[in-house]
């Protein structure tokens, strides 16, 4: 940090000349940094609309993770994609060969929607005039002293949807939308994979679908394979209403247990792909998980969806309010515990209250109000 400190008034220097001399204030690139996961990820989906809506000609450049590019395939307001596991098992090299390719893209403006080492350092190094990102209480002083870096830090107030705050940061790029509206691409090879999928289990296009999905990327969210189990019964045994449980091939030993414990009764997959799920979950009437990438999907996408919270605070990123319904045990005190900026793994107080409160029949009785409010059949 110390070396950062001492040769920023160098790059600062560089900045100025490269904006001046250069007229760079013209925008022409803008780079958008999104190192999360799918959720959060397909909240920014609207800052990638409305900034092509505001600005046509602009080349939009998105940097993320590898195992989330599926996400934004197909997406046109994205120009260029860039996979880079930024932060994590990083060495020098890596840093470097990102730092060139950051260069060579000759960017206007940086957008960064993530906290992170390299995120706050590499788009100063690279020269980029104006550099916007977050602020929040919530972050490490080393991270607040780091976001000094940016030209433009736009607090982020607790309680505050994760989609609004994103479009709060385009405001320096003379922007202002409050359309919230995520966007998910279902490419036709999807649709076609998810019909042979269904075609070949036997379902029909009068079958009322209801989509599962069983796990969470923090454990501390997940609800027991149990509890799905028995609510996939009781949706099955009232209404009659045909379940898929979705996951990864890293979920298959919580498939084979939703197998076992519902004896078979239920199909489950593997076999989808992220760029290829998005044509599953689009065939689904309803979408049943706690806080995961899979419910972001679906919500996306328009179908309505049972989000089971758990410790997780819904005011800063939850799927539209319109097309959901929040499973929220009662007085659980303690709650929440986790928030957009301050993740934790594992339970402070050891007991999972929110989510061992959240039982089978709370969360039917959830599933009926979704059903009561979007059902038709």
């Amino acid at each position: 940090m110390g070396i950062v400190l001492l040769v920023a008034p160098f790059f600062c220097l560089a900045i100025w000349l490269n904006k001046h001399l250069r007229g760079a204030e013209k925008l022409q690139n803008i780079l958008v940094i999104d190192n999360a996961k799918i959720g959060d990820l397909i909240c920014a989906t609207p800052v990638f609309r409305v900034i092509k809506e505001r600005y046509p000609m602009v080349n939009l450049t998105v940097l993320v993770i590898p195992r989330v590019e599926g996400i934004l395939r197909g997406n046109k307001n994205i120009d260029r994609i860039i996979i880079s596991s930024l932060n994590v098992n990083y060495g020098i090299g890596d840093a470097w060969r990102l730092a060139k390719t950051i260069k060579n893209g000759q960017f206007n403006v940086c957008l960064n929607l993530v906290p992170g080492t390299l995120n706050y350092i590499l788009p100063f190094f690279c020269l980029i005039p104006k550099r916007i990102t977050s602020s929040s209480r919530h972050h490490s002083l080393f991270f607040r002293c780091l976001s000094l870096l940016y030209t433009d830090r736009i607090n982020w107030p607790d309680n505050t949807l994760s989609l609004k705050h994103y479009l709060e940061l385009l405001k320096p790029i003379g922007i202002q939308s409050e359309n919230i509206k995520k966007e998910v691409v279902v490419s036709d090879q999807a649709k076609a994979k998810a019909e042979d999928f269904l075609r070949q289990k036997g379902f029909s296009n009068q079958d009322v679908l209801v989509g599962f999905s069983l796990t969470a990327g923090n454990k501390i969210k997940e609800w027991n394979v149990e509890n799905f189990a028995r609510l996939a019964e009781m949706i099955a045994d009232r209404y009659g209403y045909k379940i898929i449980a979705i996951g990864a091939l890293a979920d298959r030993k919580v498939l084979d247990e939703f197998n076992h414990l519902t004896e078979n009764r239920f199909v489950t997959t593997s076999d989808f792909l992220l760029d290829e799920l998005a044509g599953l979950i689009s065939r689904f009437d309803y979408f049943i998980s706690v806080d995961s990438g899979p419910l972001y999907i679906a919500n996306a996408l328009g179908v309505p969806v049972l989000n089971i919270i758990g410790p997780y605070n819904y005011l800063e990123q939850a799927p539209y309010y319109e097309v959901c319904e929040i499973v929220k045990a009662d007085g659980v005190s303690c709650w929440p515990c986790l928030h957009m900026y301050s993740t934790i793994t594992a339970c402070p107080l050891g007991h999972r209250a929110c989510l061992t409160e959240t039982t089978p029949g709370l969360a039917f009785d959830f599933f009926e109000k979704l059903i009561a409010r979007y059902g038709k059949k």
